[in-house]
């Protein structure tokens, strides 16, 4: 809100409706899709009441970007950026390819061509990866919106990632449940039963989900018990957990992992 504040007062502009889209929604540059460069085309009154220029600026401030990135959205070339430390702030990007191009009209116009033709390139790419993935997680019965960094960087194309699958695992509360209905000879629960049979039914899902013995399965494994182990001190904790999620890569197939707990006396968990 400050920002916007600052902006406001200095251009001397009202609050608008525009900037809550703008700074708000976190999709927003995800949505505009190829138009993201052109905020006139998304909301008509930005030309009017607030400087497209400022709005920019303001909706990129703080946001870093890397040399080799900015040939493919400046006017700039290397000459121009000679001297400059990668990665560099977006905004000084943007006012150094002002300065170049002598205007701010003529900077956008390149940069809506240079942002169209990556759109071609990349954009498409990435909108069909995520259309596929999102098809074949519905089709695990994954009927939400899957987000997070991992799965934005299967989509982007900075992890190779060919297929989504989904596995489930249902489990218990509590760690050793009832251990004498297992051994009712011993004084002392055996601590690694309940442990070994979980690392196995874990093993065997993602051994099922992936399609073969990938390398490092055992260090997902190993970070799945981790997560079930952190949920069930939340229960104990008094902060009762249901249902958790999984995600991870593994040999070119994005894994989403669905774990739900509910108590030895057989009472499903409702999630």
């Amino acid at each position: 809100m400050t920002t916007i504040r600052v902006l406001s007062e200095t251009h001397h502009h009202r609050k608008h409706d525009a900037w809550h889209i703008l700074f708000f929604n976190p999709f927003f540059w995800e949505q505009t899709g190829k138009h993201g460069l052109n905020l006139r085309r998304v909301c008509k009154d930005f030309k009017k009441d607030i400087p497209e220029q400022s709005a920019i600026e303001a909706a990129f401030a703080g946001v870093l970007i890397r040399k080799v990135q900015l040939f493919r959205i400046f006017p700039l070339s290397v000459y121009d950026v000679m001297g400059m430390r990668s990665p560099l702030l977006f905004v000084d990007a943007f006012r150094l390819a002002l300065k170049k191009t002598g205007g701010f009209e003529f900077c956008i116009a390149v940069m809506r061509d240079k942002g169209w033709v990556l759109w071609n390139s990349t954009g498409v790419k990435r909108e069909t990866t995520k259309a596929r993935l999102n098809s074949e997680l519905l089709a695990g019965g994954i009927t939400w919106t899957v987000t997070g960094p991992l799965f934005e960087a299967a989509i982007s194309g900075r992890r190779s990632v060919e297929s989504a699958r989904v596995w489930r695992f249902d489990c218990f509360t509590e760690e050793i449940p009832h251990w004498q209905t297992f051994c009712p000879s011993q004084r002392e629960p055996p601590r690694t039963l309940y442990t070994l049979w979980e690392y196995d039914t874990v093993l065997f899902c993602l051994h099922d989900a992936v399609g073969h013995w990938y390398k490092g399965i055992n260090r997902d494994v190993l970070e799945i018990i981790g997560e079930i182990k952190r949920a069930r001190l939340s229960t104990a904790a008094g902060n009762p957990v249901c249902c958790i999620h999984h995600q991870h890569i593994a040999a070119k197939k994005f894994l989403f992992g669905v774990i739900r707990f509910r108590p030895w006396n057989g009472l499903a968990a409702v999630c």
